[in-house]
C-alpha cells in the first residue's frame, strides 16, 4: 500500500519536474508559506511580531524541513525535498486509512480504502505543493487512529480513565488546527462525544476528567499561538484572516469575490476596511464580518441562495479553482491526466463518482454501525458545514474526501458481494455522478495570463530582463491592460534607466488598479529621483491611504515633505514611523535633521 502510494506520487513529481516551469517556483499562498518558512529556517521562529493572518502551523512544519536541509546539505534542491516529504506524509496517509478501515470494517475494505486513496488524483496533486493539504491529512488521519483507540463503545472497556490518552488526541487535533482552522469545530464537537464515551462508568467524574484532558491537550498549541500573537502585536488571538474569508463568500458580490486570487479585485478587498492588518488585525478582520452580518440582515433570502449554491458546490465534482486551478496544472503530469478527468468529458472523476459512492456505503453501515461510525460523521459536518458560511475550493474539500473514501470503499466491497443483483445499484449512482459533473467553474480568461505574468516576475527577480519582458508580453496579450504587468514592466524599464517609459507603464497600471500602492509608491520614487517632490508627496500620500500607519511609507512621505520644507508636517510623519516601528535608524536620523532646521 504504502509502495503504491508512494510510487504514483514519484512519478507525478518526477513527471512534474520536467514538464512545468512552476516546478521550483512557489507563487500566490505557496510563496507566502514558503517566504516565511524559510526565515524560520534562518532561526527567525517568532516572525516579524505581526499577527498570524493564516493558520501558522504549515509554515513552521515547511520552515522545520528547510532547515534539515541546510542542516544535511542534501544535493536536492530545498523546495524539492520539502515536495519529497510531503510524498512521504501523503502515502503513510494512506497506510493509515487502510488500517482504519479495517479496523472499522474489514480487510477487504481497508484493502479498497488505501488503494483508492494512493490513486485518488486531487489528493497526488495537493500532497506535492507547498500547501497545509498533504500535513493537514496526515494529523487527520493520525487522529482517527488515536480517536478509534480510546472509543470503548462497543468493545475494550478499560477500569482506568485514560485520560493522558485524552490529552494527547486533544494535543493533536489542536496542532491540526494551527494547520488549518477548519479543523477546530471538529476539535470543539468531539468534548460532548467524549463525555458519551464515558458514560458507561456510572461517574461524573469520569466523563468530567475526560473532557478536561481533552480540552487541556487542545488548548496547548492554541494558547501557544494565541500568546505569540500577544507579545508580537499586542493582540491576542489565534488567525486573523477569518474576516476576510467569511466575507469573500457572504456579500452581494460573493460568487466573484470568492474566486479573487492576487491583483485588482484582491487589493480592492484588502483595503476595504481603511486600516492595515499590520496595524490593528483585530479592527482589520471585524471590519469584515460586519460588512457581511449587514448583507446578511439586510438581505437573507440572497444569503439563503448563496448557502443552497455553496452546497451545489459542495457536492460538485468539479475540482474549484482559486489559486491553483488543477485542470491546467493537469497538462505537465499524464499521472494526474489519467486519475482527474475534466468535466467537459462527461464526468468530473474522481469526486463525482466519490459522492454518490460514499452516500451508498453510508445507507450500507448506517443501520447496524452508526455508533461506530459516529467520529466520521461528526467529522463530515464539523468540518463539511462550515464551508457553507465561506467558500469551496478543491484543496480545502480534500480532507473531507479521503473521510469519504471509507464510505465509498465499504460501498465497492458491498456491490462486489451481491453481484449481479448489485449493478442496478450503479445505475443511481452514475446518474448522480453525471449530474454532479455538470454544475462546472465557468473558465477564469485570466488566470493563463496570471501565470504568464508569474514566469516573468520569477525571471525579473533573477536578473532575466529578456525573458521576463517576454512573459509580461504575452500576459499583456491574453489581458489587454493587465495592470500587474504593466507595473512589472515599469521595475524593468527603471531598472534600465528608462525613467520616462517607466512613468508612462505606472500610469497605465494605476489607471487599471487605483488599489494597489505599491504602484503609487513606486512612482513616487521616481517623482523623487527627478526632483518632483509635490508629484512624489501625492502618491506617497496615496499609497499611505491605502496602507495606513507602515513605517516605511510614513518615512517616505516625510521625506517629500522634508524637501518641500514642510518641516512640521515632515516631524509629523517621522513621529508616527517611530510609532509604529521603535527605534528605526532612518526615522530617527530624518527627525533630527527635520527638529534642526
Amino acid at each position: 500500500m504504502f509502495g503504491v502510494a508512494l510510487g504514483l506520487r514519484l512519478l507525478h513529481l518526477w513527471e512534474f519536474s520536467r514538464n512545468s516551469p512552476f516546478f521550483e517556483l512557489p507563487f500566490s499562498d505557496s510563496f507566502m508559506y514558503m517566504a516565511v518558512a524559510e526565515k524560520i529556517a534562518e532561526g527567525d521562529w517568532l516572525g516579524d511580531g505581526q499577527a498570524f493572518l493564516q493558520a501558522p502551523g504549515y509554515r513552521y512544519f515547511a520552515g522545520l524541513l528547510l532547515w534539515v536541509h541546510a542542516k544535511l546539505g542534501l544535493a536536492v534542491g530545498a523546495l524539492t525535498f520539502v515536495r519529497l516529504v510531503q510524498s512521504v506524509c501523503g502515502a503513510l496517509s494512506c497506510v493509515l486509512l487502510a488500517v482504519l478501515a479495517g479496523q472499522l470494517a474489514d480487510r477487504r475494505v481497508g484493502l479498497v480504502a488505501g488503494l483508492m486513496a494512493a490513486a485518488y488524483g486531487p489528493l497526488i496533486f495537493f500532497d506535492l505543493e507547498w500547501l497545509p493539504t498533504s500535513l493537514l491529512v496526515l494529523i487527520l488521519m493520525v487522529g482517527f487512529r488515536w480517536i478509534y483507540r480510546l472509543q470503548s463503545i462497543e468493545t475494550g472497556r478499560e477500569p482506568g480513565i485514560p485520560w493522558p490518552r485524552w490529552m494527547a488526541l486533544g494535543l493533536v487535533l489542536g496542532c491540526g488546527s494551527l494547520v488549518r482552522m477548519n479543523l477546530l469545530p471538529f476539535a470543539l464537537v468531539l468534548c460532548p462525544w467524549a463525555w458519551w464515551t464515558q458514560r458507561w462508568r456510572g461517574s461524573w467524574r469520569a466523563p468530567l476528567a475526560t473532557g478536561l484532558a481533552f480540552a487541556l491537550g487542545l488548548a496547548l498549541p492554541l494558547g501557544l499561538c494565541s500568546y505569540r500573537n500577544y507579545k508580537g502585536s499586542g493582540h491576542g488571538g489565534l488567525v486573523y484572516g477569518g474576516g476576510l474569508n467569511f466575507y469573500l463568500g457572504n456579500n452581494p458580490n460573493w460568487k466573484k469575490t470568492s474566486e479573487a486570487r492576487p491583483g485588482p479585485e484582491w487589493r480592492r478587498i484588502f483595503v476595504m476596511p481603511g486600516v492595515s492588518p499590520e496595524v490593528d488585525p483585530g479592527r482589520w478582520s471585524s471590519d469584515y464580518f460586519r460588512r457581511s452580518v449587514s448583507w446578511v440582515l439586510a438581505d437573507p433570502s440572497a444569503f439563503g441562495g448563496a448557502l443552497l449554491a455553496k452546497a451545489r458546490r459542495l457536492a460538485s465534482g468539479h475540482e474549484r479553482r482559486r489559486n491553483f486551478d488543477l485542470y491546467r496544472f493537469r497538462r505537465y503530469s499524464r499521472v494526474i491526466q489519467m486519475l482527474v478527468w475534466h468535466p467537459t468529458h462527461g464526468l468530473a472523476f474522481p469526486f463525482a463518482l466519490l459522492g454518490p459512492l460514499s452516500l451508498l456505503g453510508l445507507l450500507f453501515r448506517w443501520r447496524d454501525h452508526w455508533r461506530r461510525d459516529l467520529p466520521l460523521l461528526l467529522f463530515i459536518g464539523a468540518y463539511g458545514l462550515p464551508f457553507l458560511l465561506f467558500f469551496i475550493t478543491a484543496r480545502y474539500r480534500l480532507p473531507l474526501a479521503v473521510v469519504l473514501l471509507f464510505f465509498a470503499a465499504v460501498a465497492l466491497v458491498e456491490l462486489g458481494r451481491r453481484l449481479p443483483r448489485s449493478l442496478l445499484w450503479l445505475l443511481p449512482v452514475i446518474a448522480l455522478g453525471v449530474l454532479a459533473s455538470h454544475d462546472r467553474q465557468p473558465d477564469d480568461p485570466h488566470y493563463e495570463a496570471e501565470l504568464h505574468a508569474i514566469l516573468g516576475n520569477a525571471a525579473f527577480d533573477a536578473g532575466r530582463h529578456v525573458e521576463a519582458r517576454r512573459e509580461l508580453s504575452e500576459a499583456l496579450r491574453l489581458w489587454n491592460g493587465y495592470p500587474d504587468a504593466l507595473g512589472r514592466l515599469a521595475l524593468i524599464a527603471e531598472r534600465e534607466g528608462k525613467l520616462p517609459e517607466a512613468l508612462h507603464l505606472y500610469g497605465l497600471a494605476i489607471a487599471g488598479d487605483h488599489w494597489s500602492w505599491e504602484f503609487f509608491f513606486n512612482r513616487g520614487r521616481l517623482h523623487e529621483r527627478s526632483g518632483r517632490y509635490s508629484e512624489a508627496l501625492s502618491d506617497y500620500s496615496e499609497a499611505l491611504r491605502l496602507r495606513p500607519d507602515v513605517a516605511f511609507m510614513l518615512i517616505h512621505v516625510g521625506r517629500a515633505y522634508l524637501a518641500l520644507n514642510r518641516n512640521a508636517r515632515a516631524i509629523e510623519m517621522f513621529r508616527r514611523a517611530l510609532e509604529r516601528k521603535p527605534g528605526d535608524s532612518v526615522a530617527t536620523q530624518l527627525l533630527e535633521q527635520a527638529e534642526r532646521r
